[in-house]
């Protein structure tokens, strides 16, 4: 699979159906990637930037979809200027959020995967984010659907 193939983003909404092929963590991890995309402002990352984050849920989705992500590849996905994006893998790789793979084929490139315990972390708190959308969600459209018929 090349680069640009595992690196596409479809203008698209998350879909309800990513939800049944790879769980509601990994849909909430999409969504909150695509929605930092969305945000007024993107366009100057040293406004609201932040690439180890969109690094991180970039590594999740692709993780969970079974795409294997380059360093090239999470640079791109951190939406940084590539000395900024590097900084940030190399952080993240001495914090132990993510372990570097060397490709097999082509021994000048590695791949990045989420180590055990960054994927655990992040599953915890989809996991509560899921949490309180579920404690919110009836309430939020109820009063959505009052202020609609008002």
């Amino acid at each position: 699979m090349k680069l640009m193939d595992q690196m596409e983003i479809s203008p698209r909404l998350v879909d309800r159906r990513d939800a049944e092929d790879t769980g509601p963590r990994t849909l909430i991890a999409e969504w909150l990637y695509r929605s930092r995309q969305e945000r007024p402002g993107v366009e100057d990352t040293r406004l609201f930037g932040e690439p180890a984050w969109d690094m991180l849920l970039d590594l999740y989705v692709h993780q969970a979809k079974g795409l294997s992500t380059s360093i090239t590849g999470a640079c791109i996905g951190s939406h940084a200027p590539p000395t900024t994006a590097l900084r940030y893998v190399e952080l993240l790789h001495d914090q132990g959020w993510i372990e570097k793979i060397p490709d097999e084929s082509d021994r000048r490139r590695s791949f990045l995967a989420l180590t055990p315990t960054a994927t655990r972390r992040l599953d915890r708190h989809f996991d509560q984010l899921l949490e309180r959308l579920a404690q919110i969600t009836p309430d939020l459209f109820a009063s959505l659907s009052l202020e609609k018929a008002s």
